[in-house]
């Protein structure tokens, strides 16, 4: 029981600074692909214009073909 009384608040200091860290991920990711808006492909096999385009279609097709999608419940 003294176990536990103890590790309540450690697990919620981890739990918010693996958050942080999330977030911080997420925005340098979003920042990424804003800087991309500006950046043509330079040897485009298949003629595209922008590498944001391409980035787009990237992620939607990983969406699309990710059969691990967590369902939630209706309850």
């Amino acid at each position: 029981m003294l176990f536990q009384m103890v590790l309540q608040p450690v697990d919620a200091v981890v739990k918010f600074m693996m958050n942080a860290v999330s977030r911080r991920f997420e925005w340098e990711a979003d920042r990424f692909a804003c800087e991309l808006d500006d950046q043509k492909v330079s040897a485009s096999a298949d003629g595209e214009g922008r590498m944001s385009e391409r980035l787009g279609r990237a992620l939607i097709g990983l969406h699309v073909e990710n059969l691990a999608t967590v369902w939630v419940d209706w309850m």
